[in-house]
């Protein structure tokens, strides 16, 4: 490989994001299945956050955090002529490896998309962490045809990914969200969104539900909060909880 330097926030130890040190380091020759992207934009996912500040078995002082970005090909390995130098790609990197938060950083082929003209870096660079996150929660349940799911935490990218993917199933779909986040739910074709503001949002739906209750909560707020919207689920329900489990069902038959 020519020469090419690189500058990126390196991890020293467990604590924040503020406490990374920029460092230059010479990037090493690429494996025949990788490329080489010169980031435009980083993304800046919990998983990023959270290693950082508890570690990860793998890794070593200076290790690069980031699992997505988007950027431009630079260089490829002998088996990924097919992707051209120039291309805007986005990617979801390997925790164990060498991250995003780099000016260049070294990835599998598979592991990229190349990025429509319409869609700028910014937002493909936000894109694939919440939308694998999303699909594995969907993926979680069989089958959402005409069932009554409600989506907590809509607002964020992972609840409005899930939205889309539930209303596309064909799912009676209710979530909460900020309010101005409503009108386009509503376009959408969501039933029902509530504001999470407000003490009584749980009522609310409750009343629009005409007594049934939810065949599927996904929660994406946090452990505590996904085990106080159990009452809401019906009989042979399902809760995903999408960032901490739900150490005990409180509900009364199943403690």
């Amino acid at each position: 490989m020519t020469n090419i330097y690189s500058k990126a926030w390196c991890w020293q130890h467990k604590g924040e994001p503020g406490e990374l040190i920029l460092k230059d380091f010479k990037l090493r020759d690429l494996e025949e299945d990788e490329i080489l992207v010169q980031n435009s934009v980083i993304g800046l996912n919990p998983v990023d956050w959270k290693l950082i500040s508890s570690g990860n078995p793998s890794w070593n002082k200076n290790q690069i955090p980031g699992v997505d970005g988007a950027g431009i090909v630079v260089k490829t390995g002998s088996k990924m002529k097919q992707m051209q130098i120039g291309a805007r790609v986005c990617y979801h990197s390997d925790l164990t490896q060498q991250g995003s938060f780099a000016t260049h950083t070294i990835i599998k082929g598979n592991r990229c998309m190349q990025i429509p003209e319409t869609l700028s870096n910014f937002a493909a660079a936000a894109f694939p962490c919440p939308t694998l996150t999303a699909w594995q929660s969907f993926c979680k349940i069989p089958d959402l045809v005409n069932k009554n799911v409600l989506i907590s935490g809509a607002g964020g990218s992972v609840g409005y990914l899930l939205t889309q993917l539930a209303l596309n199933a064909g799912a009676k779909v209710y979530v909460t969200s900020d309010v101005h986040h409503h009108h386009e739910y509503y376009k959408m074709g969501v039933v029902k969104a509530v504001d999470y503001k407000n003490n009584n949002w749980n009522h609310e739906i409750k009343e629009i539900l005409h007594g049934n209750l939810f065949d599927v909560i996904f929660d994406t707020v946090s452990g505590a909060h996904a085990a106080s919207l159990l009452p809401l689920i019906a009989y042979y329900g399902h809760m995903v909880a999408i960032q901490d489990r739900v150490a005990e069902n409180t509900l009364p038959p199943f403690t």
